[in-house]
């Protein structure tokens, strides 16, 4: 797909299964999440690095799960051309379940990591990715959280 910007956003492969976990003294239920197959991508996309000329390079951001995604843990893959950077996100555990997204950031070269509820359309952001030249041959890929989320313990049931 040269010189074409292609995005792959969300695959529909996360499954919900809700389990009846009910004894005779306890009137919840559990819900379970099942994280889609290690290696499944979750959220990827890419955009053009313009000032290269010569070469056909691309910025570009993937999100794919883990044998953790179950826990929150899923690996996060950055590229600026051929320079690569890799490290696991860890997303906060909540009282919902949520699907890991990224979407293209103001800033260039700059995506956010985020994610949506269950049942919400929000992108609700969670970490930026961002690259830079850091001199004439030097790139520098960094992630940094720039929100935090929390669930509130106080809610009686």
């Amino acid at each position: 797909m040269h010189g074409m910007k292609y995005s792959l956003l969300f695959t529909s492969l996360i499954l919900l299964a809700a389990c009846g976990g009910r004894t005779p003294t306890d009137n919840t239920t559990t819900n379970h999440f099942y994280a889609p197959i290690a290696g499944t991508i979750v959220a990827a996309d890419s955009t053009p690095i313009e000032e290269d000329g010569l070469n056909d390079f691309y910025y570009s951001v993937i999100i794919s799960s883990t044998d953790s995604s179950n826990e929150g843990y899923y690996a996060l893959d950055a590229a600026y051309g051929p320079n690569e950077a890799h490290t696991l996100l860890a997303y906060p555990k909540l009282d919902r379940e949520i699907t890991p997204a990224i979407k293209l950031d103001d800033i260039p070269y700059s995506y956010i990591a985020g994610f949506y509820f269950a049942g919400s359309d929000t992108f609700k952001d969670y970490a930026r990715v961002s690259a830079k030249r850091v001199g004439p041959m030097n790139t520098q890929i960094e992630v940094r959280y720039i929100k935090t989320y929390f669930m509130d313990s106080t809610i009686k049931k």
